[in-house]
């Protein structure tokens, strides 16, 4: 178990999962992971060791600082096999291919781009950790895709090694992606990722989206939620949890029957909330997971909607997307 104490902020995790800081701009965040990687005071506790006791090159964090600095005058490839030789790190030709950093191994450091720095900056910090990654905006430079590749590839290599990560992201959709609790900067609490997505949605229902675990099961060629198969479109393999718009969610009184839209769900409504004059927010119970529709009053009206009554929730294929999508 991980506990972190340091001024007012105390984050305690189980070992290997990744947690997301998140707060308003200017509030610290960067400031509190500099203090992790070089302070000497508060506690950063691995089993009841403190990590912060130790000089900085013994606490083993793998620190992915803002704007991705680099070495100065070297070539990527001198950086990260230096690294790899001083931690022992005898497949960083392979997470290089992963990580897409093999064409950039015969480049200076000083010519890459912002998006090439990151890529290179994560896996040398990949390259110096053996028990936490600290990642501060690590993928502010990729478009979506890039990102959402880079970080799953990240979290897929640190899940192999059992690190955790404290990661800091002006996107939800990283920490939604990646990380396992969130850290809420405001409230100090720590809520797991589900919870915090609700929370989120319980601030700002316009933008609700539900987010749900999920595994790919091979041999039935499909993606699993609460041990039920759903409909989806193209999503890669490596992601373990997917995102809904309540948007792209409709409600029925009876089973629609045959139909194009792929998925179908008895559900229960929770709480119906007015947002305006015509849209009202549906909080829908499908066992332990959550759904959120956006409907209108005169649907509310018209199918007799109240909460604990029974319906059926539709959505399609696509609208089951990455949640960096």
């Amino acid at each position: 178990m991980w506990e972190l104490k340091l001024g007012a902020h105390q984050i305690r995790w189980p070992r290997g999962a990744w947690v997301g800081i998140s707060g308003p701009s200017g509030c610290g965040k960067t400031q509190l992971l500099k203090q992790i990687v070089s302070g000497q005071s508060g506690q950063l506790q691995l089993e009841y060791n403190n990590l912060l006791e130790r000089p900085q090159a013994l606490r083993g964090i793998g620190w992915a600082a803002q704007g991705a600095p680099l070495w100065p005058n070297q070539r990527v490839e001198q950086q990260l096999r230096a690294l790899a030789e001083r931690h022992k790190s005898e497949n960083w030709l392979a997470l290089a291919a992963e990580f897409q950093v093999l064409p950039l191994l015969e480049k200076p450091t000083a010519i890459l781009s912002g998006g090439e720095r990151q890529r290179v900056a994560l896996l040398a910090a990949l390259l110096c950790a053996d028990k936490l990654l600290i990642l501060d905006e690590p993928v502010s430079a990729l478009d979506q895709q890039a990102a959402s590749e880079i970080l799953m590839a990240l979290r897929r290599a640190a899940d192999q090694r059992n690190l955790s990560a404290l990661l800091v992201s002006h996107q939800w959709r990283d920490l939604a992606a990646s990380c396992d609790f969130c850290y809420q900067w405001q409230s100090r609490q720590t809520l797991d990722i589900n919870r915090a997505q609700h929370e989120l949605t319980e601030q700002s229902p316009v933008q609700a989206a539900a987010l749900w675990p999920v595994q790919w099961c091979q041999d039935r060629r499909q993606w699993m939620a609460a041990g039920h198969a759903i409909e989806t479109g193209p999503l890669p393999t490596t992601i373990n949890r997917v995102s809904i718009d309540a948007h792209e969610v409709s409600i029925a009184r009876r089973h629609p029957g045959p139909s194009s839209i792929a998925n179908t769900l008895q559900v229960e409504i929770g709480k119906i909330t007015a947002l305006d004059k015509t849209s009202a927010l549906l909080t829908l119970h499908w066992g332990e997971l959550r759904l959120y529709s956006l409907i209108t009053h005169r649907a509310v009206r018209a199918l007799d909607l109240t909460p604990g009554l029974g319906v059926f929730a539709q959505f399609k294929a696509h609208a089951v997307k990455s949640p960096q999508a």
